[in-house]
């Protein structure tokens, strides 16, 4: 799992995943408004969610709730070889 920011600032995400203690891989893109990942991915509001298989291939968009849960455990389910790599957040690096 990867979060990445589209604030202005850095600190602010830096932050909001220190204060809820988010365990994942997180990166700051900057202002949304001129980055060209956004672009690429079709990202129109946020939280964009998208499941993307180890091969970069998109599984899944627009997941909310629950079903963001349900479609990573069917992915997972559907893997033969599922590494999960231990992270720090990018702040901590």
């Amino acid at each position: 799992m990867v979060s990445l920011s589209l604030d202005a600032d850095p600190a602010e995400p830096q932050k909001f995943a220190r204060d809820q203690d988010l365990a994942w891989t997180q990166g700051f893109l900057g202002d949304w408004s001129h980055d060209e990942v956004t672009q690429e991915y079709g990202v129109l509001g946020i939280p964009a969610v998208f499941l993307i298989d180890p091969d970069g291939k998109i599984l899944a968009t627009d997941l909310q709730g629950s079903k963001i849960k349900e479609a990573v455990a069917a992915a997972l389910a559907s893997s033969k070889n599922c590494e999960l790599p231990n992270r720090r957040p990018w702040f901590d690096t």
